[in-house]
Formats: structure tokens, C-alpha cells, sequence
């Protein structure tokens, strides 16, 4: 008797245990399908490496990024929350050539001055596209409502879009960086460098050290905090 009451509670043990174990194979499993921003991010933008660029001669430029890249994809009610706080805000896509050129050293800058997180929003399919036909405005492509709202919000800083001959109109030419401070925009960044005409070609060690310069000093208008108090 006492016989079969041990092997039941032995058999109790065994199946709770199985249970438990069957739990952890599956959130190991689950963890190891989800895949961190970062690393995301990173797979995003090379896998285009060295890719032809359809309908062209030319190739997308070979980038490498880290796993521990500071990238966070972010939604647009993300980046208005944002706006109203202390961060560093990327608008741009994959395909982009100059972004492309951007993005290494972007994420190189952000390490140095210790800015552990970028929030990121993927363009390419967000914004209208307008043209001038016969001295009218003719939109071909709507802009999400995303899209509109934060070009609404960043009207003072955004440029003007281009050829259409309306100084009122805006546009958030990528790549794109915002830096704020406090729920002010400190800074913004488009593009690479003036010198570079050609953003299928690499840029030069020099081109790539004032580049960096450029945004660390950015960066910094961020992350400084020396004169929080008094100056």
C-alpha cells in the first residue's frame, strides 16, 4: 500500500516536471524567434549588400552593422512623444543610398557620446509625392496620416519641397535626424556631407571622419548636460 502511494507521488513529481520542462522549451523557443530591434534593423539594411539595383548598373553600398546597434523601430506616436522629450529621431529606409551612407556612422556617434537608443521610422512607402502639372499641384501619391501629422508638427524645421514653386508645402527629404533636447529640436541632420556629390560611392576615411565630427557634435547638443545648472 505504502508502496503504491510512493510511486504515485513519484509519478506526480515526474509529471509536474515534465509539464515545467515543456514550459521552458517553449518560451526558449519563443525567445529565440523574436528578434531584438537591433538585430532586425541590422538584418533590414544588409541584406541589401552589394545588391543590383533593379533596372540599373549600379549596386547598393556594402554596410555592417552591430547587433548591439542603437536602432528602435518606433511607431509615429512614438516619435511625438518623443519630440516632447530628450531623444534622437531617424527617418529613412534601406534602399536609400544615402542613408545607407548615414546609418554607420550615425550609429557610430550615437556610441561614442553614449546615446544608447535612435528611434527609427522606415519612409519609404510614407510620405506623398506631389508634382507641378500646368502651374497646379497634382498629388500622385497620398502621404499616411502619420506622415502628415509629423510634417505638420515639424513644419518650422522641415525644408520646402522641391519644384513645386509653394514655400507653404514641406517635406522630409531622408535621411533624416532630429535631435532633441528637453522637448525642443536642438539640431537636425540631412544627408551626408556637402563633398559628397555621389552616394553610390564610398565615402573617403576623410569624407567619413568629418562626417562623424558632424553628428557627434550633434549628438552632444543631446547628451551634454554641463550647463543644465549655470554656465
Amino acid at each position: 500500500m505504502k508502496l503504491d502511494k510512493l510511486k504515485i507521488v513519484l509519478m506526480s513529481i515526474l509529471f509536474l516536471f515534465s509539464i515545467g520542462a515543456m514550459g521552458v522549451y517553449e518560451l526558449m523557443n519563443k525567445e529565440e524567434n523574436i528578434k531584438p530591434d537591433a538585430v532586425k534593423f541590422k538584418e533590414e539594411y544588409e541584406a541589401l549588400n552589394d545588391k543590383q539595383i533593379e533596372g540599373t548598373e549600379k549596386t547598393y553600398k556594402q554596410i555592417e552593422l552591430s547587433e548591439k546597434n542603437p536602432f528602435l523601430y518606433a511607431s509615429y506616436e512614438d516619435v511625438f512623444k518623443s519630440l516632447e522629450k530628450t531623444a534622437v529621431i531617424y527617418l529613412g529606409y534601406p534602399e536609400c543610398p544615402w542613408c545607407r551612407n548615414l546609418v554607420p556612422l550615425l550609429a557610430q556617434a550615437s556610441k561614442k557620446v553614449g546615446m544608447g537608443k535612435i528611434y527609427y521610422i522606415n519612409m519609404k512607402e510614407e510620405r506623398n509625392v506631389l508634382k507641378l502639372e500646368n502651374g497646379e499641384i497634382v498629388e500622385e501619391k497620398k502621404g499616411s496620416e502619420g506622415y502628415n501629422k509629423l510634417v505638420q508638427k515639424l513644419n518650422d524645421v522641415l525644408p520646402v519641397y522641391e519644384g513645386l514653386e509653394n514655400d507653404s508645402l514641406k517635406r522630409i527629404y531622408v535621411p533624416y535626424v532630429l535631435f532633441v533636447k528637453d522637448g525642443k529640436i536642438v539640431d537636425t541632420h540631412t544627408g551626408t556631407i556637402d563633398e559628397q556629390t555621389d552616394p553610390y560611392t564610398t565615402l573617403t576615411e576623410e569624407e567619413s571622419s568629418t562626417l562623424l565630427s558632424i553628428l557627434v557634435d550633434k549628438f552632444m547638443k543631446v547628451t551634454d548636460t554641463s550647463c543644465d545648472n549655470a554656465c
